[in-house]
């Protein structure tokens, strides 16, 4: 079981955002891997980080968000034994516009 995340509601370009996906259940060892709009997201840019914090818990960061952020994230958590996923939305405003 994933813990839900949320992105913020007011996002611009050009600003920075963090998300966390904990698995509040399951047994180890625990693989969590990230997805955009469904495909498998990886470090390929300067702006994009993805970071283990324990074998539970692991961030998503992206410096200087862009509107070609905007998607949907998803954290797939798995084990030997089952899978799970959560799915955020991210919503990158023009700066200064609705």
């Amino acid at each position: 079981m994933i813990s839900p995340f949320s992105f913020s509601e007011n996002l611009e370009e050009g600003m920075r955002s963090s998300i966390i996906c904990s698995v509040i259940a399951g047994d180890p060892p625990i693989s969590l891997t990230w997805y955009r709009n469904g495909r498998l997201l990886k470090e390929t840019s300067p702006d994009i980080q993805i970071v283990p914090i324990t074998d539970f818990v692991s961030s998503l960061i992206i410096n200087h968000v862009s509107r070609h952020h905007s998607g949907n994230y998803t954290c797939f958590a798995s084990n030997n034994a089952a899978a799970t996923n959560y799915t955020a939305t991210m919503v990158v405003k023009g700066k200064g516009r609705d």
